[in-house]
């Protein structure tokens, strides 16, 4: 039962957002054909999902919203992936080439690019390759940019995946030592706690007693300094 209010809930989904990419106009519209794309996929009907990304990235060329158009191209290497076909890489390399050259600061897709590259270039027997899409992903965890000049040769490679795993190392250390403090001074805190209870703890009935007077004299205090104050208040003002 619950399968079949998935399936009719996708139905809906798919249909509503059909609608939407043939109402809407510009961005808007590429928004809905990438957003009926994933739909697509999710349902597992790959074809449409291909040629609703197509659509999309046509219409973002167009129009020239180049952001639009590399996360076209990623549903479409995405679909074209999943169903098997082997022109998907074209499709990431090309959504990582418009970040690039466009200087677009899209870490989150720049990295599904990348791992999806990655996947492929394993499956294909392609160490050296993968290596290369390691150093990128490294570069973009440890704070850099995709725009960033991309090494060229293998001495380059290393220097640069030996660097970014030197810096996710420091970020280690760095979170560590805070984590440190923190359970350090919470540590303290509750020594202090501790303290306190014990003093209470070994104290008699009798100096419960007084100190509880005390207390109890010392409001009565604050309260008559409030009500003169407020005297004098009402005094002035009149």
């Amino acid at each position: 039962m619950l399968a079949g209010q998935n399936i009719w809930a996708q139905s809906n989904k798919i249909k509503q957002l059909e609608t939407e990419a043939a109402n809407a106009k510009g961005a808007a519209k590429i928004e809905a054909l990438i957003a009926l794309a994933d739909a697509q996929m999710y349902a597992g009907d790959l074809e449409k999902a291909i040629a609703s990304a197509d659509d999309a990235e046509d219409l973002a060329e167009r129009l020239r919203l180049p952001e639009l158009r590399a996360n076209a191209m990623n549903r479409e290497g995405k679909a074209l992936l999943l169903a098997g076909k082997k022109r998907a890489d074209r499709k990431f390399e090309q959504s990582l080439a418009i970040l690039r050259t466009q200087r677009i600061q899209n870490n989150t897709l720049a990295l599904d690019n990348l791992e999806s590259l990655k996947t492929i270039a394993k499956s294909a027997g392609k160490p050296q390759l993968v290596q290369q899409y390691d150093v990128q992903i490294l570069r973009i965890k440890s704070g850099g940019t995709l725009t960033e000049d991309a090494p060229v040769n293998r001495q380059e490679i290393q220097k640069e995946l030996t660097d970014a795993q030197r810096q996710l190392l420091e970020n280690q250390i760095k979170f560590r030592e805070e984590q440190a403090k923190m359970l350090q001074s919470s540590k303290a805190l509750q020594d202090a706690l501790a303290a306190k209870e014990a003093e209470l703890e070994n104290l008699t009935e009798e100096q419960m007693k007084t100190r509880m007077v005390v207390m109890q004299q010392k409001l009565m205090l604050d309260s008559v300094y409030y009500t003169r104050g407020m005297d004098s208040l009402a005094v002035s003002n009149a």
